[in-house]
């Protein structure tokens, strides 16, 4: 974690949090890693997001553990998203969370391929 040099830092629960998604991708990709014949493709489509002014890189995350399943990162692609397109549902009123514009605005389409 310590690694992806996030600023300013992340509270003990949402580290922990982050923490847990970074193990869920890990097991996700190494299953599709696993069963992917030699030249398959796995395409991953990821939120790029900020929580509470701290921006999460979740695309580096992801090519992280697909490099260490194996696979090759063949493409990325950055796609921006229109306000009035976000998958998110916006904060509700008194949530404490950040207006919608402020978590995420992009996603980042990336395609892995398996050697061999």
């Amino acid at each position: 974690m310590s690694g992806l040099k996030l600023s300013p830092r992340l509270s003990q629960r949402r580290e922990a949090v982050l923490a847990h998604y970074i193990e869920d991708m890990r097991q996700a990709v190494a299953e599709a890693a696993r069963v992917l014949k030699p030249g398959g493709r796995a395409i991953y489509v990821v939120g790029e997001n900020t929580v509470r002014g701290t921006f999460i890189p979740n695309a580096k995350i992801v090519s992280a553990v697909a490099e260490r399943a194996g696979l090759k990162n063949e493409t990325r692609r950055v796609r921006l998203l229109p306000a009035n397109r976000r998958y998110l549902p916006p904060p509700s009123a008194g949530s404490g969370q950040e207006p919608l514009d402020g978590r995420m605005r992009r996603e980042v389409i990336l395609s892995f391929s398996k050697p061999g």
